[in-house]
Parts: structure tokens; C-alpha cells; sequence
């Protein structure tokens, strides 16, 4: 599971590929895609419908 941490300017998420941290900002919304600033892999935000948690996938 990916580590989150909020924040005033978005959230805090670890991409799942290389554990590098990334910032969720308010503007970016599950289904858009994302790419990793280390690694590039890209990355689509997706939200747990039970909690609400906000989560990364690769989206190869």
C-alpha cells in the first residue's frame, strides 16, 4: 500500500514502482493519469470506493 500524507498544498503518495514520493495536488482527480518525476512510469490516480483513500496504479 502506497504511504499518503496531506498536506496544504495536496497529498503525499509513493508511486509503486521505485517508492519515490509524489504530490497529489487538489487539481489532479482519480482517472487522470500521472507520471512519475523519478522513474516516468505512468501512473493513473485511483480512489478506494469503500474509504475514499486515494491510490496509484501503473496504467501501462
Amino acid at each position: 500500500m502506497a504511504a499518503m500524507d496531506s498536506g496544504k498544498h495536496g497529498i503525499s503518495i509513493d508511486c509503486p514502482m521505485c517508492d519515490v514520493e509524489i504530490t497529489i495536488t487538489q487539481d489532479d482527480r482519480p482517472g487522470d493519469q500521472i507520471f512519475c518525476t523519478y522513474c516516468s512510469t505512468p501512473l493513473k490516480i485511483r480512489k478506494k470506493k469503500e474509504t475514499d483513500e486515494i491510490y496509484l496504479e501503473e496504467d501501462f
